[in-house]
């Protein structure tokens, strides 16, 4: 997942949960013990209501800002819009925990944007992001 402009602190919890799973599993790998990593794309929960609320006190309190994330909102507004079900990954939990040898990732659900996001060179996405923030 590539850190999106005013996703910090979102961005920041979900790479710490993505190491310490990696650690974990590597740390257990000898004990039988299989940890897995499950990486959701978006999913309709509260959590997108508070995203939503977050940024709309963003923009109200910034005045530094307002431009940029002016121009950021309807695709944060795209990305909140096409949440999948939450018994989607729930399945992909359920099959997870069911496998003898489950993969070490599984990877749920990511919009087509954020799958293509992983694919751009960061300095490419860097200079994307200044275009249209300007």
């Amino acid at each position: 997942m590539k850190a999106q402009p005013f996703n910090g602190p979102y961005t920041m919890t979900k790479y710490a949960v993505e190491a310490y799973s990696d650690s974990l599993r590597r740390e257990l790998l000898g004990q039988g013990i299989k940890v897995v990593k499950i990486q959701p794309g978006s999913f309709d929960t509260g959590l997108l209501v508070s995203a939503q609320a977050g940024f709309d006190q963003l923009y109200a309190d910034t005045s530094y800002h307002k431009r940029a994330l002016a121009k950021m909102q309807p695709l944060m507004k795209r990305e909140l819009h096409s949440a999948n079900d939450p018994a989607v990954l729930a399945k992909v939990v359920v099959t997870a925990a069911g496998q003898k040898n489950p993969r070490a990732n599984y990877r749920v659900r990511n919009s087509r944007l954020m799958r293509l996001l992983e694919f751009i060179p960061d300095r490419m996405l860097d200079a994307v992001y200044k275009v249209l923030m300007k």
